[in-house]
């Protein structure tokens, strides 16, 4: 089994952080560290799997969900899709100064805390929060690989705003991959997520899910804390979001690339989850890129 030690995964021995922003191989062996992994998934879905008391359990992670593996944990992803994570590594002592107000966050224990049987609880993020917190964690991402005077005491902050927003968010069951509905639902995220600009209709997932059009609606709900329709043009706002710096195509043609017939219907529907219209957002990036 793999293992990963502060030594060497900290450039800065005096600031035990680290911040990256990666798409995920189809699989990951099992591994462990000796150091605090916040993970917060912004694309994609997987397994994750879980080794506890020499029994392995597997339960499924998608968009917006955001949870913690601590030292000495055995962990490890499979079957994913598209799984972009970004994964905060740092040891406690960065946060000591902090430590009496943070505990009186109610997401505390559940993040860093002792674990209830296999695993810590997990967050999951709606649209909004989930927007905040991945201006945080770029934030934080920026201060890191510039490194610049004071760059520790901003990645702080950008931190502990993360925590924050975590703490709004709601408590979700993991739910075990083999277990229907999940499944089923698994199927469906994975056909969305191919789909791109092609419509669907809500019949057909709920077919290829194996249930009623209004169990689905409900299972997809409760699961995502989205309908299955806000989860898609979610997915289609971050693929436009991403091309706006790695493409030359114009907001229409991105808007038609993506199924939206109407474009200042997509801007709308960008500004209210990015907090900028799609070429006020791309100007900021193309900006910081200089």
């Amino acid at each position: 089994m793999k293992q990963y030690f502060s030594d060497k995964m900290f450039p800065d021995k005096d600031f035990p952080f680290s911040i990256t922003h990666l798409l995920q191989g189809a699989k990951m062996t099992p591994h462990t560290h000796d150091f605090i992994e916040l993970v917060f998934v912004s694309e994609g879905h997987t397994i994750h799997r879980v080794d506890f008391e020499a029994e392995s359990y597997s339960y499924g992670l998608i968009q917006g969900d955001c949870f913690t593996i601590m030292p000495g944990d055995i962990h490890a992803y499979s079957d994913s899709k598209n799984f972009v994570i970004y994964n905060v590594a740092f040891q406690p002592e960065i946060l000591q100064s902090e430590l009496d107000e943070l505990q009186r966050l109610s997401c505390w224990e559940s993040l860093f805390g002792e674990k209830t049987f296999p695993l810590r609880k997990r967050f999951h993020l709606t649209p909004p929060q989930r927007s905040k917190a991945e201006s945080f964690l770029r934030k934080m991402m920026l201060e890191f690989n510039s490194r610049t005077s004071g760059y520790q005491f901003r990645i702080k902050l950008a931190l502990l705003e993360t925590l924050c927003i975590i703490d709004d968010a709601n408590v979700v069951g993991w739910h075990p991959y083999d277990d229907e509905p999940y499944s089923g639902i698994m199927k469906t995220l994975n056909f969305m997520e191919k789909a791109e600009s092609n419509p669907f209709k809500l019949c057909e997932l709920a077919k290829m899910a194996g249930m009623s059009v209004s169990s689905y609606t409900k299972k997809f709900r409760n699961m995502t804390g989205q309908s299955p329709c806000e989860y898609f043009t979610g997915i289609k706002l971050e693929k436009i979001r991403n091309e706006l710096f790695s493409s030359d195509l114009s907001i229409t043609e991105l808007a038609y690339k993506y199924g939206f017939c109407d474009t200042s219907y997509m801007i709308r529907l960008f500004r209210r989850r990015h907090g900028a219209t799609p070429q006020a957002y791309r100007n900021i990036i193309m900006s910081k890129q200089k």
